[in-house]
């Protein structure tokens, strides 16, 4: 037979959100996660909010910023999951700051 047998790591991951085994699982969480941040961005558009050109502006260079840090770190020798890590963190404080 050939049944897939987790391993004890790849369960932990799973069940703690770690991913450092099961890097494919954090690139998922991040377009879910994404997702959820270019929908409050979009309704934040359409309702033209006063704070719209500047929350514009904050989302362009803040693109920027991380995509020449996580260049930085692959260049450095970064693995794939760190930059991952350090694309959901920053995903995360932008959905922190617009559902406030």
């Amino acid at each position: 037979m050939n049944e897939h047998s987790f391993s004890p790591l790849d369960r932990h991951a799973v069940l703690t959100g770690a991913n450092d085994s099961l890097p494919w699982l954090a690139g998922a969480m991040l377009t879910w996660e994404a997702g959820e941040v270019v929908r409050l961005r979009l309704e934040k558009f359409a309702h033209a909010d006063p704070d719209s050109e500047q929350e514009f502006r904050l989302m362009v260079s803040e693109k920027i910023s991380t995509a020449l840090e996580a260049g930085a770190r692959l260049f450095a020798g970064a693995s794939f999951a760190s930059i991952i890590k350090l694309y959901r963190e920053r995903v995360a404080a932008n959905a922190e700051r617009l559902s406030a």
